[in-house]
């Protein structure tokens, strides 16, 4: 990254802190922080103006604060590591970096990437196309994982494993089944009040993390809060979506049956 490259990330990372703030997104927020610190850092190893350490510093102490907040603690340990791991990354990269990453690098420098341009306000359409691709980068590590263990068990004929691994051949085929399931039953029954670059990336957020809560859906539709809580209602109320919890903790997950066919009728537009 040369000079002038630091300068515009360190331009645009803060008209994300901007907007993430105005908008509520402390998720998008965090990300911004985080790579706001690490940019710093970068530019103070090339031209070694303290400003710029005491900058990153700044920075990685607010992401850590409010990581603990959001109780995410691997974002925590990234910040944690973040100073070293720029400024020393020759000593950094056995010690600090997760192991996953070290396992699979160049997939985990894309989905970084892919993670930093979430925090980016971009359209819905793009946002959707960003959450696919990070998806094809999972399923790429999983296909690794699957040939090194298909590997093992040919080499020292661990036949008893072949069970396992057909049950895992169907969990992949079940999940790629059911992503274009639901895909169908919620074009079908939202009807027009949710786009269709919303649906996907409701739809590939629910299915990333298991739940959505009204932020989260809020952030994967891109609407208001109130309009997120009156979708999540409407979307639980025709068996879309199973409500979990009271008040701060309220969680919507996929029923037992979301699935399968049949349901209510569209609803109108909510705005």
């Amino acid at each position: 990254m040369t000079i002038g490259e630091h300068e515009v990330a360190i331009s645009h990372l803060h008209r994300v802190l901007r907007i993430s703030e105005e908008a509520g997104l402390s998720r998008h927020r965090l990300t911004g922080l985080i790579n706001l610190a690490e940019v710093h850092y970068l530019r103070f190893r090339s031209l070694g103006v303290a400003y710029d350490e005491q900058a990153g510093d700044l920075y990685t102490e607010q992401s850590r604060s409010l990581a603990i907040q959001l109780g995410l603690p691997q974002l925590e340990n990234r910040a944690q590591s973040l100073k070293q791991a720029t400024l020393n990354p020759q000593t950094a990269v056995h010690h600090l970096l997760p192991v996953e990453t070290s396992a699979h690098p160049g997939e985990f420098a894309k989905i970084e990437a892919l993670r930093a341009e979430l925090a980016l306000p971009r359209p819905p359409t793009q946002r959707a196309r960003t959450h696919i691709a990070l998806s094809q980068l999972y399923l790429r590590i999983a296909a690794k994982e699957r040939d090194a263990a298909r590997s093992l068990m040919q080499t020292h004929g661990l036949s008893d494993l072949e069970s396992e691994l057909e049950a895992l051949q169907q969990t992949w085929a079940h999940d790629g089944n059911l992503a274009s399931q639901l895909n169908q039953r919620w074009r079908e029954q939202v009807g027009d009040w949710l786009t269709e670059a919303q649906r996907k990336a409701v739809l590939a957020r629910l299915l990333e993390e298991g739940s959505l809560s009204k932020s989260s859906y809020g952030e994967a539709a891109e609407v208001s809060p109130a309009t997120a809580s009156k979708h999540l209602g409407l979307l639980a109320d025709k068996g879309l979506l199973e409500q979990q919890g009271r008040g701060p903790a309220t969680r919507y997950v996929l029923p037992s049956a979301a699935a399968s066919s049949g349901g209510a009728p569209a609803a109108p537009p909510v705005h």
